[in-house]
C-alpha cells in the first residue's frame, strides 16, 4: 500500500497533520476559518460573489473544531469549483465526474524551473487519478505518448506561488482558481478540471504554507477510447506460466516505484520476465497501479528477502536505462527529471512457508492464471475480428 505524503484527502488526517506540523496553529486556524466563514452567492451577472460571515474566529482550537472548519472551507471551495467547471462533451460519450478535496502539503516550491511537479506531488496525483479511473496516458499526434498526471500537475501549479485569478478575502488571504483542459488525439478523451485553492500559512521558518484545495473534473471518453485504454490496462497484468519452486520458499510482495506512469507501463512486464529468468525465482503475479508495480515473488528458501530485493532493484535499474534510451516512442520525455533517481524497490510483505502450494496465495494465483487465459482468448478474438 502506498501512503500519500504531499496530498491529504481525508479531513481527519489533514486536521491531525496541520496540528502536528504547524509552527503557529493560531495562524492555521485563522486562515481556514476565514474561508470557512464565506458563502458563494450567485449575483445578477451569474458570477459568484464572496459574502463573509461575522463569526470568523472561534475562541478555542480543538481537533473537532478544526475538522469542522476544514469541512466548511471545503464546501465553499467545492461550490466555487463546481460553478466554474467547464461542462463536458456528452454526445455519444461516457463521462466521469471526480470531485476531490485535498490538502497539498508541499506546494511552496511545487515545480522546478522546467515546470515539473515534485516527485512526491506527481506520485500522489497519479495515484489519485488512477483511483478515480482517470486515464493516465494517451498517444498524441506523431505517436508521442502523453503523461496525463505530469501535464495536469504542470497546469494546476502554473500560477504558484501567488499569481492568477483570485477572490480577495482580506489582504492576507486570496482564493485562487485555474481552469485546465487536456485533450487526446482526435478528442477521444477530454479532461476538464477546475482547481480552486488558498494558502494556509504554517508559521514555520521562511515562506512556508500549504494549500487547501478543491479539484473538480469531468472526463468524457468515446467508447473506442475507453475500450482501448481498458484493454491496455488489462495487458499490464502478468501471471506466470512457469512452475513454481518446490519445498520451503520465501513468498515476498515487492513494490517497484518506476517514478513515472509511462516508465511503469513500458518496463513492468520486462521486469517480471527478468526476475523469472533467475534460477529459483517465480513471479506468481504482477500488476501496475499508476507509477507503481506490485510483484508477488516466490523464491527457493536459500534466497533471503534482502537478496531478492537487490536482484529486483538491479534488474529494474537496467530496464529503466534501456527504456529511457530507446529510439521508440515509449516515454513522455517532459517527465525525464522525475526518473533521474532510478526505480526504488521495497519488500512490503515477507512469509517463509513449507510449500507454495499450501498457501492461499497459490490458490489465488491459480484463479488469476485462469482469468488471464480467458482475457487472452477474448483479446485474440478481438484482434482476429479487427
Amino acid at each position: 500500500m502506498v501512503f500519500f505524503s504531499s496530498l491529504l484527502a481525508s479531513v481527519p488526517v489533514a486536521a491531525r497533520w496541520l496540528i502536528a506540523n504547524s509552527g503557529a496553529i493560531g495562524d492555521v486556524v485563522q486562515s481556514i476559518r476565514k474561508v470557512a466563514g464565506l458563502e458563494a452567492v450567485e449575483d445578477e451577472d451569474d458570477d459568484f460573489t464572496v459574502v463573509p460571515h461575522s463569526e470568523f474566529y472561534a475562541p478555542e482550537v480543538t481537533f473537532e473544531k478544526l475538522e469542522k472548519d476544514i469541512k466548511n472551507a471545503n464546501k465553499y471551495l467545492n461550490d466555487k469549483a463546481a460553478a466554474d467547471l467547464k461542462p463536458p462533451e456528452t454526445e455519444q460519450r461516457s463521462v466521469l465526474y471526480p470531485r476531490l478535496n485535498m490538502l497539498w502539503t508541499e506546494p511552496s516550491h511545487p515545480v522546478g524551473k522546467n515546470g515539473i511537479p515534485s516527485a512526491e506531488m506527481y506520485r500522489d496525483l497519479a495515484l489519485t487519478l488512477n483511483e478515480h479511473k482517470v486515464p493516465l496516458d494517451w498517444t498524441n499526434k506523431g505517436g508521442k505518448p502523453i503523461d496525463v498526471a505530469l501535464h495536469l500537475g504542470q497546469a494546476l501549479f502554473a500560477n504558484s506561488p501567488n499569481a492568477g485569478s483570485t477572490i480577495r478575502v482580506d489582504e492576507k488571504t486570496d482564493i485562487r482558481n485555474i481552469p485546465v483542459c487536456l485533450e487526446s488525439k482526435g478528442g477521444g478523451c477530454i479532461i476538464n478540471a477546475q482547481h480552486v485553492y488558498y494558502e494556509v500559512p504554517m508559521g514555520r521558518a521562511g515562506k512556508d504554507y500549504v494549500w487547501q484545495a478543491a479539484l473538480h473534473m469531468n472526463i468524457s471518453q468515446t467508447q473506442e477510447f475507453h475500450n482501448q485504454y481498458k484493454l491496455e490496462q488489462a495487458g499490464l497484468v502478468y501471471v506466470s506460466q512457469s512452475a513454481p519452486p518446490t519445498g520451503p520458499v520465501w513468498i515476498l510482495t515487492c513494490e517497484v516505484d518506476w517514478r513515472t506512469v509511462l516508465l511503469a507501463k513500458n518496463a513492468a512486464h520486462k521486469l517480471a520476465l527478468d526476475i523469472e529468468s533467475q534460477k529459483g525465482y517465480h513471479v506468481a503475479f504482477s500488476d501496475v497501479e499508476a507509477n507503481f508495480q506490485k510483484i508477488k515473488v516466490v523464491v527457493e528458501s536459500q534466497h533471503p528477502p534482502a537478496q531478492v530485493r537487490a536482484v529486483i532493484e538491479t534488474a529494474a535499474g537496467a530496464i529503466s536505462n534501456n527504456v529511457n534510451k530507446s529510439s521508440l516512442h515509449l516515454l513522455d520525455h517532459a517527465a525525464d527529471p522525475l526518473t533521474a533517481q532510478g526505480p526504488a524497490v521495497k519488500v512490503t510483505n515477507a512469509s517463509f512457508k513449507a510449500a507454495w502450494e499450501a498457501t492461499n496465495d497459490y490458490h489465488m494465483a491459480v484463479r488469476r492464471l485462469a482469468a488471464e487465459a480467458v482475457r487472452l482468448e477474448i483479446r485474440q478474438k478481438k484482434d482476429t475480428k479487427d
